[in-house]
């Protein structure tokens, strides 16, 4: 049996597909249902990032920084970005959309896994800082 370019380059995004699925799995696993409750996690589909690393992604609501440093009042729906680097750890990206441009939250990476359910957690607060000190 012959194998084409076509075919290879088929059985080869399916292959991508599939690790991706699993591995978003697995983070959402590893966070937990009770930080992602708290932050209305929603929207949830896996994807992978430009240099192929499998990413979970998923929406929240989350309190904006203003321009001031202090809290806004209303929630945001927040935009979520989980991966897994080649270190066997993760990365994660949280921004969302203003005034048709992308505005970055918080990033960070070199997380662990044990660390997820508590980074999750602290993105949730509603103090001058931008993450709950409390689960730093």
């Amino acid at each position: 049996m012959t194998v084409t370019a076509s075919t290879a380059a088929t059985l080869a995004n399916a292959y991508r597909a599939s690790r991706a699925a699993s591995v978003a799995a697995e983070i959402k696993r590893q966070i937990g249902t009770g930080p992602l409750m708290s932050l209305g996690a929603h929207d949830f589909r896996h994807t992978n990032m430009e240099g192929g690393s499998p990413a979970l992604a998923f929406k929240v609501r989350i309190l904006p920084m203003k321009a001031d440093g202090t809290r806004s009042s209303r929630p945001r729906i927040m935009h979520v970005l989980i991966w897994l680097t080649d270190a066997d750890d993760y990365g994660i990206r949280v921004a969302y959309v203003n005034r048709l441009r992308l505005v970055k939250h918080y990033e960070a990476s070199g997380i662990y896994a044990d660390r997820l359910p508590r980074m999750m957690l602290s993105l949730d607060y509603d103090g001058d800082e931008l993450r709950n000190p409390r689960y730093l």
